[in-house]
């Protein structure tokens, strides 16, 4: 089972309250929500909770922030990402590189609107949503 959590510092402590994000009931409202190289590695229902809850849970003005490497708009970013991509669907069928206007359809859902998608090293990207 995959879980959500959100790491709060609080006075200089931090705090790891597990299953928070987006959970009914939930007092807390994140400034951010920001997960880094995990939409290629896991399941696509893994992403979906993500931007779900960030759609839940997030501060008006809220960001959520994916950091990774991503298939842009139909574009795979260099053949280093597409051996990538092949190798990680060879290992998992439900893993692989995540198209970026896919991931924007969840953010719609979601009631997130796109802000950003920042080209990194190694063929990476910083893709970024924003709750209004």
């Amino acid at each position: 089972k995959w879980a959500c959590c959100v790491l709060v510092v609080r006075a200089g402590r931090v705090v790891l309250t597990r299953n928070v994000v987006g959970r009914v009931g939930c007092v807390y409202r994140p400034g951010a929500v920001v997960a880094c190289n995990v939409t290629h590695i896991a399941p696509f229902a893994v992403t979906e909770g993500i931007v779900a809850g960030a759609g839940r849970a997030l501060a008006r003005g809220g960001l959520l922030v994916l950091y990774g490497p991503f298939v842009v708009s139909g574009r795979m970013m260099g053949e280093g990402n597409a051996a990538f991509d092949r190798g990680l669907r060879a290992e998992n069928p439900d893993w692989g590189l995540r198209d970026t206007a896919d991931i924007g359809d969840l953010a719609g859902m979601a009631g997130l609107s796109f802000a950003a998608l920042t080209a990194m090293p190694a063929n990476n990207h910083l893709l970024l949503f924003r709750k209004p």
